[in-house]
């Protein structure tokens, strides 16, 4: 049996491609005139087994479209 606190890692997908709703957490950090860095963190192990350079330019272009589409 797993611990309770232990993150499934296979749960972290490209952005837009999960549960959260990243539009809405941009739109409150744009409310909140946040100028800050925004980070790409794949730490789920099927990413570690494909080309990087790939999930890199994927997970970039699924960012910019997060970050483009919020209000």
């Amino acid at each position: 049996m797993k611990p309770v606190n232990r993150i499934e890692l296979t749960r972290f997908v490209q952005p837009g491609d999960g549960n959260l709703d990243l539009k809405q957490m941009i739109s409150i950090l744009k409310d909140a005139d946040y100028s800050g860095v925004i980070s790409l963190e794949l730490f789920n192990p099927s990413y570690w087994e494909e080309d990087p350079a790939e999930v890199a330019r994927i997970g970039l272009e699924k960012m910019k479209v997060v970050i483009s589409d919020s209000a």
